[in-house]
């Protein structure tokens, strides 16, 4: 390697998913039922470079941004299992 070479050293990114839904009706319980869109979001990604490491973290409430840049939105709602519905973050509603 020349002098004017910059070797970056990347770690593999280590990530943490969610899955948050919007209910039909706000009012009822979150069931399958009364789903009306679901998300499975990062949540946290940790990188390393060399020594230098970055913690991030975002939740989709806090900025609709969030939703389009680190979420994916699920498209067969059948997919959403019986224990991920018991542990999802319910994101409110915008009509």
């Amino acid at each position: 390697m020349g002098r004017n070479d910059l070797l970056i050293r990347t770690f593999p990114k280590q990530s943490k998913y969610e899955t948050f839904v919007e209910a039909k009706d706000p009012r009822w319980l979150i069931d399958r039922n009364n789903l009306r869109r679901a998300w499975r979001c990062e949540v946290q990604r940790h990188t390393q470079f060399y020594t230098l490491s970055f913690n991030e973290g975002w939740f989709p409430n806090g900025d609709p941004q969030v939703l389009a840049n680190q979420c994916s939105q699920i498209a067969d709602l059948d997919t959403v299992s019986e224990d991920e519905l018991l542990v999802t973050k319910t994101i409110r509603s915008r009509k």
